[in-house]
């Protein structure tokens, strides 16, 4: 994650410039607010990279009083499930969904202010990276698996099984794909597509919760409230960029 926003800050530093105030596009680059934005957020992931490293493995103690009774009773069917294909399927989804916004340069629009867009794109990622690396770092919540008498302790004793908040496949997935789906709609306000639109940008998100769910990695808060901070950050930084009507 803090890699991903090294990226970021260079490649603003490179392309700023290259797309500000474009007649044709809907979206405004401020190179201050470049900076500042893929600064912090770069702070922040270092911030939360930091604490992760100090974070505590589950004691063999702690994982004999680990009891499902304790859960509330909507994550607590998470606990019974653990596989490795599902775990497998999420990459996939997720992975996927970071290329998702390639399939908006196929608008002539679009793919003429690629530079800006993908400007934008990275700042979303990174603003994405940001909760997960703060949450990991400074939250220790087992994951669901840890409860499961038939995993192998070997695993639950390994500091990921203490990072069950908030799920990151489930973040970056909702970030990519309502990033892609806020930027067709704002290049295409009138366009008929818009319904299907936001309902694959929603279900492909929820998809790659489910089988994080069927994982055993994330209990069902977890994407819960990674979908939304997700699709949030996929929405809300485009927006932050949209010019005025007249400028």
């Amino acid at each position: 994650m803090v890699s991903l926003n090294k990226v970021v800050f260079i490649f603003i530093l490179l392309t700023a410039r290259l797309s500000v105030g474009t007649c044709q596009s809907p979206y405004l680059l401020k190179s201050p607010q470049e900076y500042i934005l893929s600064g912090s957020s770069a702070g922040v992931s270092v911030t939360g990279f930091l604490f992760s490293q100090y974070k505590h493995k589950l004691t063999v103690d702690e994982i004999a009083n680990l009891k499902s009774e304790s859960i509330n009773s909507l994550d607590r069917t998470a606990v019974k499930y653990y596989s490795h294909s599902a775990a497998y399927t999420s990459d996939v989804l997720m992975f996927s969904s970071i290329a998702i916004p390639l399939a908006l340069l196929l608008d002539k629009n679009i793919r003429n202010h690629s530079g800006q867009s993908g400007v934008i794109y990275l700042e979303t990622m990174a603003i994405a990276s940001v909760g997960i690396s703060l949450s990991k770092g400074i939250i220790r919540r087992p994951r669901p698996y840890a409860y499961n008498p038939s995993v192998p302790e070997s695993e639950k004793q390994k500091t990921d099984a203490t990072n069950s908040f908030f799920s990151g496949h489930t973040t970056v997935s909702a970030a990519s794909t309502f990033f892609a789906a806020k930027v067709f709609c704002d290049y295409n306000p009138n366009s008929k597509w818009k319904p299907v639109v936001w309902i694959g940008a929603a279900a492909i998100p929820l998809a790659t919760g489910f089988y994080r769910y069927r994982a055993g990695k994330h209990f069902p808060t977890d994407i819960l409230v990674a979908f939304c901070y997700g699709a949030l950050s996929g929405i809300l930084i485009p927006q932050l960029h949209l010019q005025k009507i007249g400028n």
